[in-house]
C-alpha cells in the first residue's frame, strides 16, 4: 500500500449513492474543506449533482435529474493504508447524501461504510451503516 497516494475523488468522479433515497449515481462538481481544493478522501465533504435515479421511483420522486446536493465520501475505490498497517478498499467508491445542515437524508446505508467517519462529524451515518470496515 502507498500512503501518500490515497486521494482519488476529484472534481467529475461518477460515485454511486449507498443510501435508500431515491437517487442511485452522482457526480462531483465540487470539494468542501479548502481553497482551490482538488481531490476528496474518506468522510469528506463534496457538492453532487445527481445524474441517474433510481427506475422504480423515477414517477413518485421529489428529486429531479441535475440537483445538487451535500455528500460525505463513505467508500473510496483506492487502497488506504492504517497507521495500524491493514490496507483498505472497496470494490466502488460511495457517497451518503447530506441535507444543507450536514443531516443524513436517507433513513438506511446500505452494506460497510468506512471506520473513520466514527471519527467524524459523520457518526450518525456510521451508525445506520450495516457495519464498520
Amino acid at each position: 500500500c502507498l500512503k501518500n497516494f490515497i486521494k482519488m475523488i476529484q472534481k467529475g468522479t461518477l460515485l454511486k449513492v449507498i443510501d435508500n433515497f431515491s437517487v442511485y449515481l452522482v457526480k462531483c462538481i465540487g470539494i468542501f474543506e479548502g481553497y482551490k481544493k482538488r481531490y476528496a478522501s474518506l468522510s469528506q465533504l463534496i457538492l453532487v449533482s445527481v445524474q441517474k435515479i433510481r427506475s422504480k421511483t423515477k414517477t413518485g420522486s421529489k428529486v429531479k435529474k441535475g440537483e445538487i446536493f451535500k455528500a460525505v465520501v463513505v467508500r473510496l475505490k483506492k487502497r488506504k493504508q492504517r497507521l495500524s498497517g491493514f490496507c483498505l478498499s472497496f470494490d466502488f467508491s460511495a457517497v451518503a447524501l447530506l441535507t444543507s445542515q450536514e443531516k443524513p437524508l436517507a433513513t438506511i446505508v446500505k452494506g460497510m461504510v468506512a471506520k473513520e467517519l466514527r471519527s467524524t462529524k459523520f457518526l450518525r451515518i456510521a451508525s445506520l451503516a450495516n457495519g464498520l470496515l
